[in-house]
């Protein structure tokens, strides 16, 4: 009750963005389950091409308010909302706003999984999703936005 609560008294733009989350994390999550990533991935940039690392204050911001709320929503989603699926989410999100970003896929070997599988999302400077442990992984995909 608390979590609700709390939800209602946040300011309009911050309920409609983290609800637009919630929904863009659904997406994401249906079309990683459903799709052949070789479908998924004209959709998702430029192979092998990365974005700028530059954003102005006015992207900066709104950059800011994206990672947020999906770090708060992947959290609260009836499904599994794990880094692709936040990585889709944020490519999908920042190019409706038409903000460059790039998506990276990074593989490791972990000794009791064997290779294990990370993605994260850079927009500018930031680190939107899969920041934590992302240096743990050797990148083998890239997909940017033009830039």
């Amino acid at each position: 009750m608390k979590k609700i609560s709390r939800f209602f008294r946040l300011s309009y733009s911050d309920k409609r963005i983290l609800i637009e989350v919630f929904i863009v994390l659904g997406v994401a999550s249906i079309c990683f389950k459903c799709f052949e990533f070789k479908k998924i991935a004209p959709h998702l940039g430029n192979y092998m091409k990365e974005s700028t690392e530059k954003n102005n204050e006015m992207e900066c911001k709104k950059i800011a308010k994206i990672k947020w709320a999906i770090q708060v929503m992947s959290r609260y989603t009836l499904w599994d909302s794990k880094c692709m699926v936040q990585g889709i989410a944020a490519k999908i999100m920042l190019r409706r706003r038409k903000i460059k970003s790039t998506l990276y896929l990074g593989v490791a070997n972990d000794n009791r999984q064997g290779f294990i599988a990370h993605a994260w999302v850079r927009s500018g400077n930031v680190i939107i999703t899969g920041a934590q442990g992302k240096e743990a992984f050797t990148v083998v995909s890239i997909f940017g936005d033009k830039s």
